[in-house]
């Protein structure tokens, strides 16, 4: 349980917390290289909490993300979905995205749903 004075960490607060974060990810399918995503601001991204765990120094939370490319013209796009860990410390009053684990976290090219 997260005390009162500890404000709730929300898919919308990890949204803008993971922007600029980098997680490699392998291909879905296995077949292809291993590559670095890297979050940007402007990307459709969807972000579900899974589980909340309490850690000694803050809170560890398991999150679905789907997220993709915005590929100019001609571009393929590129989409990245699964589970990510994250490790949140609360330092000075407020959560910090200290890591972040990736689970399942997977891309695909050409898939836009």
């Amino acid at each position: 349980m997260q005390s009162s004075e500890r404000p709730e960490i929300t898919a919308g607060r990890i949204s803008k917390d993971v922007v600029g974060q980098v997680v490699d990810v392998p291909e879905q399918s296995g077949a292809g290289p291993s590559d670095k995503w890297t979050f940007e601001a402007d990307e459709y991204r969807r972000v579900e909490i899974l589980e909340r765990h309490p850690t000694a120094t803050g809170l560890d939370l398991l999150v679905f993300v789907l997220t993709r490319s915005n590929p100019e013209p001609g571009e393929t796009t590129v989409q990245v979905s699964g589970n990510l860990r994250l490790h949140y410390e609360w330092k000075g009053k407020q959560w910090i995205l200290r890591s972040i684990e990736n689970v399942s976290f997977s891309y695909s090219l050409g898939v836009a749903t």
